[in-house]
């Protein structure tokens, strides 16, 4: 099954030259996915909104240093450590050796996230959440995003659940 574009989102946010809300958005959606234990069907069932997120990204920069504290302020808690991977196939592999638990990954100035299951999903702020019961097809996706984003490469990941 090809991948789905399920809603599409727009990250126009700058916070002292820093782009956007990326980082806060996309934990925001590893958080309300795992809090559902579903995927979402809406950019409102992250129940925040971009204005809401900026927020909190404004905090989260003041953690960069800290990943257990940016997990933390979201709700989440890390599962190990930060992996350095080299390819989003990388990030695929890693996600469903942990499934159910989600991934957030990113490059060297942007933040998405991916959740292995009956529906693999990716998630980019800055183009939309796909989802596809074929990794194969997300895969293709994400390749493409990277290939006409400009992202450069992804650098690392960290594994989340919902904090206890």
């Amino acid at each position: 099954m090809a991948a789905k574009l399920v809603f599409t989102m727009s990250n126009t946010y700058d916070q002292g030259g820093r782009q956007g809300i990326c980082t806060c958005a996309s934990m925001q959606w590893a958080r309300k996915t795992l809090e559902r234990n579903r995927g979402l069907g809406s950019f409102d069932e992250l129940s925040l909104s971009d204005h809401q997120m900026n927020a909190v990204m404004a905090q989260l920069r003041k953690l960069d240093a800290d990943p257990a504290g940016q997990s933390a302020l979201m709700g989440l808690s890390p599962v190990g450590g930060d992996i350095g991977v080299a390819a989003v196939a990388d990030v695929i592999r890693h996600a469903k050796s942990t499934a159910p638990h989600m991934a957030i990954f990113w490059t060297q100035s942007h933040t998405m996230g991916f959740r292995a299951g009956k529906e693999n999903e990716f998630f980019d702020i800055e183009k939309g959440l796909w989802c596809s019961s074929d990794d194969r097809e997300v895969l293709k996706v994400m390749r493409d995003v990277f290939r006409n984003g400009g992202y450069g490469p992804v650098l690392g990941m960290r594994v989340v659940k919902l904090a206890s």
